[in-house]
């Protein structure tokens, strides 16, 4: 968990300055991209330091995403609508990290890996 963390933490700021250099899309695209290949190396990886690898990425995808993702947000929404928008996108990343590990847990007591 703390690896993510700390690669978030590290790339946040290089990616902010990116999303508005490069564009919103182009940034969200490539963190998804990111994280596609962050689960795909959790998924097969057999040794703990693929999972190390696999979490620093996922920590990197989050910092190309979020920016990105808060700006598209700032974009559309009025200055009224802006805090509730982005209270919702809060609300629907921590229920996320909340359910997330459910699901996961429920689907292991079937020896689904």
């Amino acid at each position: 968990v703390a690896a993510f963390a700390f690669a978030q933490l590290l790339m946040s700021p290089l990616a902010g300055r990116w999303v508005d250099q490069f564009g919103r899309k182009k940034m969200i695209v490539l963190g998804l991209f990111v994280f596609g290949i962050s689960e795909l190396l959790f998924g097969i990886g057999t040794h703990v330091s693929v999972l190390y690898l696999s979490r620093i990425l996922g920590g990197i995808s989050a910092a190309f995403i979020m920016p990105g993702v808060t700006a598209c947000v700032a974009d559309i929404t009025s200055l009224e609508e802006r805090p509730k928008a982005l209270g919702y996108i809060s609300a629907a990343v921590s229920t996320g990290f909340i359910i997330g590990p459910g699901i996961g847990g429920f689907i292991a007591e079937y020896g689904i890996r």
